[in-house]
């Protein structure tokens, strides 16, 4: 598969309102050699000057004859004219998204050199960069808009039936056999359902619906549709994309359709009672959409990696198609438009009721008489309306509703007065007694005022904001019905409050009340979102297809747990590097860097409590340190690799720094822990998981150097949990072997000199590790002659310094001898003698070398 960027001028044709209507565009093929199934991103030029528009290619090489009439969307006639004699391929449109990220400026810094004047292959790194930001593919449902139908089957509606869902797993297929007098026939030539009446009635009870349940199987279904294999009323057994169209066999299931079943929860209670119907078959999409989406809302609360990837296309949908667009940012606006309009008015009667002045007609004129109110409360003339709602029962005077604006401003003024809300619900409670509030003063008519007027405290609730918590609630494992009912719009209000928050962890994003407000809105409307509102039935169905299809689990060779050892210089980092990038090879690269030191605890590790500002204080948030990290990463996306990088891992108290995360390196054959660990109230609330392991798809590799002085010993049960990478002292010195220079007129190789050097150190029994490896020092100058000055600088500063102060301390005066002066010998005379005598301040050296 190609990705291609592509020039679109808004300026000459107008590809936002074409995709808006057919889907698709037909664009000019030219001599670019695209494929089907190509991914094209339309770079809009002139005032928008970014990216916005990521499509697939559907077709290939479509004469003008056939293609769609869009003369419509054309600007420039004359280019409309001059284009109908060209050969086109037909792009559908898979996301829009309208960020500043994707502006020309931004595309400059990740791989894009200019402006695209003409269709360019996109390169890998501008590949990655897009990725991050269109975050749907070419199977997404909600956009690339595919005809198919959304089956479900009771796969357990007899005892005798257990078996009936391990066969269709097991054969990838659905059957009707179970259901069925006749299983031995091929009823492929049978066109409707009369026609098999006609032939089985003979054979069959009068009023049998067999009939109609193999013309479904055999005619209805088609290739692409979706089944729900579910046991009785309440479990999930299996969701599956049909493949095939409908197969006679003799075989164990003899009339099948064959399934790819993308998801196999096989026993999963998504409900206590009463959720699916218990008929055979049944046709969800026509009449039943919203109960899709409510089966997958269940799914989602029960299984979180169908939470977070159906959490993350709602939110990404909202942002790009709503929030993010001038309408969206028009609706938003109108909050604190609206927040001002009330306040004002609000404060302008409290000051009339305390100076005693005349203040009703600001109430109903002003305060409920609003062209810019997001809420229904209000009119050109409550007043009126109420009065005439009343007068079957009451028949309100103008007195009485004088009595209903007093009684409504001390009820919300006594609310904003307190924040106990045992007070709170005793203040509805005395409101609710009075007649006055059936009439236009419930919940959806107050809760706005008070959001309004204190928004931290009081959220609004209406029918929109009930029917989205509900739904999302599912999602996160509870089900939340908020209530219109006065009496009960504190209780509401807490629990509407603390699911605010859960929701927000779970996206890992801060949602305030605006936004979910306008959320609200935006998927409950039937020319918006279209997900929520379970009174309308038929509304937009989740992308199922894209959520559930999990992408494959990450397979490697190569070892999770390694640790890199050997003497300083034998190339531990830079082999860790090359598998890194080995490891990478396909993906972007995530991993973290740290390296461990003395001082190296728990908490730089895992996390802690820090404090954080926060506006103009001070605030304590739980900060996750890198293994956190990375394990959240590795968790939500289990199809990329991941990996922890540990420098000087024996440098650090491991057993301490470690700590509990100790448990979880022991990883079965499947390179997944063998034992989990409890999470404390501080991980959970990041990583939203009451118990962690380490997947298989997260790779911890360390560097270990036992040469290094004040090192932590490693305990034998820690060293047992990982692979060891052993680097020998000469590992690859072949790289060096020709590194030379000149010192004082004679030649030096610099790779002689090492293991000169190295042999003498173990004359006197210094350990291997305490050798110095090819890449110890001149990594710059491998095979290369080393300018004589450069070569003399880093030998003292490094070499002369670690032999003096580390690997022979014990053996100075022997190993400098030819520096020596007097009975011991320091590094200052050392170097002094170097730069006069050169290699000759070691014993080894005679005065012929």
């Amino acid at each position: 598969m190609q990705k291609w960027l592509v020039p679109s001028n808004p300026n000459v044709y107008d590809a936002e309102a074409s995709f808006k209507k057919n889907g698709f565009i037909d664009w000019r093929q030219n001599k670019n050699k695209y494929e089907v199934g190509d991914i094209v991103y339309l770079y809009c030029s002139q005032t928008h000057r970014k990216i916005m528009f990521k499509s697939v290619v559907e077709k290939i090489n479509i004469s003008s004859s056939n293609i769609i009439d869009d003369k419509e969307f054309w600007k420039d006639l004359n280019q409309y004219n001059e284009s109908k004699e060209h050969v086109y391929f037909r792009i559908r449109l898979i996301e829009k998204v309208d960020k500043k990220e994707l502006s020309l400026e931004y595309l400059k810094q990740n791989g894009l050199k200019a402006a695209p004047q003409s269709p360019i292959k996109v390169n890998n790194k501008l590949g990655e960069y897009l990725d991050k930001y269109f975050t749907l593919d070419s199977s997404n449902d909600n956009r690339i808009k595919e005809d198919y139908n959304i089956w479900s089957m009771n796969v357990s509606k007899k005892d005798s039936y257990e078996n009936m869902w391990n066969l269709f797993k097991e054969n990838s297929c659905v059957s009707i056999d179970y259901w069925i007098h006749n299983k031995s026939l091929d009823y492929s030539s049978f066109n409707n359902v009369n026609e098999i009446k006609g032939y089985l009635k003979n054979s069959l009870p009068e009023n049998s619906r067999e009939p109609t349940l193999i013309n479904i199987f055999v005619n209805g279904i088609k290739k692409g549709d979706i089944f729900i294999a579910h046991k009785g009323q309440t479990v999930v057994c299996g969701i599956g994309i049909v493949e095939s169209e409908y197969i006679y066999q003799n075989g164990v299931l003899n009339n099948i359709r064959k399934v790819d079943w993308i998801y196999t929860p096989d026993n999963l209670k998504i409900k206590d009672k009463y959720l699916f119907k218990t008929d055979n078959i049944v046709k969800l999409n026509e009449k039943y959409s919203y109960f899709v989406n409510e089966i997958l809302a269940r799914i989602a609360g029960k299984d979180k990696s169908v939470r977070n990837k159906l959490l993350d296309f709602i939110f990404n949908q909202f942002y790009n198609d709503f929030h993010s667009t001038e309408v969206g940012q028009n609706h938003f606006n109108r909050y604190e438009i609206g927040k001002v309009k009330i306040q004002n008015d609000w404060n302008l009667i409290n000051q009339k009721i305390s100076k005693n002045e005349y203040w009703l007609d600001d109430f109903w004129k002003n305060l409920f008489h609003r062209d810019l109110e997001l809420f229904s409360i209000g009119g050109n003339d409550l007043k009126g309306m109420i009065q005439a709602r009343s007068k079957k029962k009451y028949n309100f005077s103008d007195e009485d509703m004088d009595n209903l604006a007093i009684a409504f401003v001390d009820t919300v003024n006594g609310l904003l007065e307190t924040s106990n809300t045992e007070e709170q619900k005793e203040i509805l409670a005395d409101y609710s007694g009075n007649i006055y509030k059936s009439y236009g003063f419930q919940t959806g008519v107050m809760s706005p005022i008070l959001f309004y007027l204190d928004e931290s405290s009081f959220y609004p609730i209406n029918s929109k904001a009930i029917k989205t918590v509900r739904l999302l609630s599912l999602m996160l494992d509870d089900e939340i019905k908020l209530s219109v009912d006065l009496n009960k719009y504190i209780e509401s209000n807490e629990e509407y409050k603390k699911f605010l928050q859960k929701l927000s962890d779970a996206v890992s994003s801060k949602l305030n009340i605006r936004i979910f407000d306008e959320f609200c809105h935006w998927i409950c409307d039937s020319k918006l979102g279209n997900y929520a509102d379970n009174e309308r039935k038929v509304v937009e169905i989740f992308p199922i297809k894209d959520i559930l299809k999990g992408k494959k689990p990450f397979k490697s060779n190569k070892k999770r747990n390694l640790i890199y050892f050997g003497a300083p210089g034998t190339g531990k980092s830079y082999n860790l590097n090359q598998d890194k990038d080995s490891l990478f090879e396909d993906f972007e690269k995530n991993y973290e860097r740290i390296t461990f030191h003395p001082d190296y605890s728990y908490a730089n590790f895992v996390g802690t409590y820090k404090p954080v500002p926060e506006n103009s204080s001070i605030t304590y948030k739980y900060v996750p340190g890198p293994f956190m990290r990375i394990l959240k990463k590795a968790l939500n996306n289990p199809d990329k690799p991941y990996l922890l990088i540990i420098e000087e891992i024996n440098r650090a108290n491991v057993a301490a720094v470690f700590g509990d995360v100790f448990q979880l390196l022991d990883r079965n054959e499947e390179n997944i822990s063998d034992y989990d660990i409890a999470t404390s109230e501080d991980m959970k609330s990041y990583i939203n998981e009451d118990k962690i392991i380490l997947p298989q798809n997260l790779f911890i590799w360390a560097t270990m150097n036992s040469a290094d002085q004040g090192v932590f010993p490693m305990d034998t049960a820690f060293k047992r949990r990982w692979d060891f990478k052993y680097f020998s002292i000469n590992n690859n010195e072949n790289l060096i072997e020709n590194t030379h220079t000149t010192i004082n007129g004679k030649e030096v190789n610099w790779n002689t000199l090492r293991k000169q050097i190295n042999d003498e150190l173990l004359s006197y029994k210094i350990n291997e590790d305490k050798l110095m490896g090819p890449f110890f020092a001149f990594n710059e100058f491998m095979n290369e002659k080393i300018p004589e000055e450069t070569f003399k600088d880093i030998f003292k500063n490094k070499i002369i310094m670690y032999l003096f102060e580390d690997a022979a301390r014990a053996k100075r005066n022997d190993l400098f001898s030819g520096a020596k002066t007097k009975d011991y010998v320091t590094y200052s005379e050392i170097c002094e003698a170097f730069d006069k005598i050169g290699l000759k301040i070691f014993n080894f050296i005679s005065d012929d070398e």
